[in-house]
């Protein structure tokens, strides 16, 4: 953000939403922290009870082990109050919600097994468009400061993980800023759509 505002890409009002999304990720940070140590070290009896059961339990049953709390910060921190999203209006059921961040999934290259984000990672500080199919590339292509990418054209998803984790199946495409969080989505996306989505997403 701040590299940004110094190309003059963005206004200097950009980095207000630092405050916003640090401050929900720092919120976030603590709670889970919190429960850690709450679990880790019960402050009461029947904490201490419930802890010495979930570990008892957790030998023999595999619901019991995802109750084991010794630290959950490996969970990246959906910015869902960020002022640069752009809400979903288009009825996904499923998939990743504005200020999420893009989920990794296997892909293949030409033939080559790959990842989704070590393709989508060289952005070099542009936005993505992350597309269902090959049809919607053609309106997008020659806009300033986005790239673009299409499952069938620039990987392929042979095991339909990675449209089962964005909701793709009824098509659609997703806006990512450049560190990969989702600022929008939409199942009928238009070049009106993804500029105004940019522009707010770079604070302006």
């Amino acid at each position: 953000k701040l590299l940004r505002v110094l190309r003059g890409e963005s206004p200097a009002r950009l980095l207000e939403s630092y405050d916003v999304e640090a401050g929900q990720a720092a919120r976030e940070n603590i709670l889970h922290s919190t429960r850690a140590t709450d679990f880790i070290t019960p402050k009461s009896r029947i904490s201490r009870v419930f802890r010495d059961s979930v570990l008892g339990l957790a030998r023999h049953y595999p619901f019991a082990r995802a109750l084991i709390n010794s630290g959950r910060l490996s969970t990246p921190c959906c910015y869902e109050l960020s002022p640069l999203d752009t809400p979903c209006e288009d009825g996904f059921s499923g998939g990743i919600p504005p200020g999420a961040s893009c989920p990794d999934a296997p892909v293949t290259v030409h033939g080559r097994k790959s990842w989704l984000l070590n393709e989508l990672n060289a952005s070099n500080g542009e936005f993505t468009l992350l597309c269902s199919h090959r049809s919607i590339v053609s309106g997008f292509a020659g806009l300033d400061g986005l790239q673009v990418f299409a499952f069938g054209v620039d990987f392929d998803d042979p095991d339909g993980v990675a449209m089962a984790r964005f909701g793709l199946a009824g098509g659609g495409a997703y806006l990512l800023r450049p560190d990969l969080h989702v600022c929008a989505r939409w199942r009928e996306v238009t070049e009106s759509k993804v500029r105004e989505a940019m522009r707010k997403a770079s604070g302006w």
